[in-house]
């Protein structure tokens, strides 16, 4: 079965190193229009569903990938900006007339998958939705280092602005850094 990157640069950038910060290995559902995987960190706290769209029609499967950094170092060295993979029982592979690799994968069940129904999640009401700029993101990632002693960020509504700090409302004296994202 053959999976064409219309552009490859696109998948790593939007797709493949966004799910790498989150966890090293992931299962990647094809399905025939888009790729999709569910993640979490080794402790829960951060969930994940990524979905990326696809350009043609494709065979649904998956693939166990042991190690996203060491997939996106390979890609990344590829001079060209459409590819297509080749995908076999355990392994993705890349022939040109530059280079060649082959990536082995691991067997279905060994990556745990987290036990959550995204369709049960979408089905829920939600009082209100906002979008989170990048460069808001990237602000918060920096005010990080004032607020070293937590990992929460509290989200607040008021007066039409989203605001979101960084702080431990539960325990005393910890650093806090906000912003209107």
């Amino acid at each position: 079965m053959s999976l064409c990157l219309q552009d490859k640069a696109s998948f790593l950038n939007n797709f493949l190193i966004p799910v790498s910060k989150v966890t090293n290995s992931a299962v990647l559902n094809i399905q025939p229009k888009q790729i999709s995987t569910l993640i979490a960190t080794s402790d829960n706290t951060i969930i994940l569903n990524a979905i990326y769209s696809l350009s043609e029609e494709v065979t649904p499967t998956q693939l166990n990938i042991p190690d996203l950094s060491k997939l996106t170092r390979i890609l990344s060295i590829i001079n060209q900006d459409s590819i297509t993979l080749e995908l076999d029982n355990n392994s993705l592979s890349y022939k040109s007339a530059d280079m060649r690799f082959k990536y082995h994968l691991f067997e279905n069940g060994i990556i745990s998958v987290p036990k959550l129904s995204m369709e049960k999640l979408n089905e829920v009401k939600m009082d209100g939705a906002f979008n989170l700029q990048y460069a808001d993101l990237l602000s918060l990632i920096k005010g990080s280092t004032i607020a070293s002693d937590t990992n929460k960020i509290y989200l607040s509504f008021k007066d039409g602005t989203v605001h979101g700090e960084l702080t431990d409302k539960a325990r005393p004296n910890v650093d806090s850094y906000g912003l209107k994202i």
